[in-house]
């Protein structure tokens, strides 16, 4: 290490004052506007780098396919039981209007 006194004290002293370029604030409100501008695009190109390179990988797309696959299969299960359920119900309000006397002698002409 350098151990000059005239040095150190000329260091000390020594307070360097940058002056701005012309036009700085602007130039920075431009970079600015530019970043936030082109953030959504920077999105919008990594989906379709995403869609177009990595999904056509066997990998992604296979799993993609089993994904929607699963998902076909768990909505048409719920639906199937809503129709089941719905079915039931239906036969069962059936049975016991079947069975149920008072019903019976609305519709047989016997009992009118």
């Amino acid at each position: 290490m350098n151990d000059d006194p005239a040095l150190r004290s000329l260091l000390r002293t020594w307070h360097p004052e940058p002056t701005p370029q012309p036009r700085f604030q602007e130039a920075v409100w431009d970079r600015i506007a530019l970043a936030s501008e082109s953030r959504p695009s920077r999105l919008l190109r990594l989906a379709r780098d995403w869609f177009l390179i990595s999904l056509p990988r066997p990998a992604y797309a296979s799993v993609l396919i089993l994904a929607c696959v699963l998902g076909g299969v768990a909505v048409a299960q719920k639906a199937a039981a809503k129709t089941e359920a719905a079915r039931a119900t239906t036969l069962r309000e059936r049975y016991l209007a079947s069975i149920d006397p008072i019903t019976m002698a609305g519709r047989d002409p016997r009992y009118r």
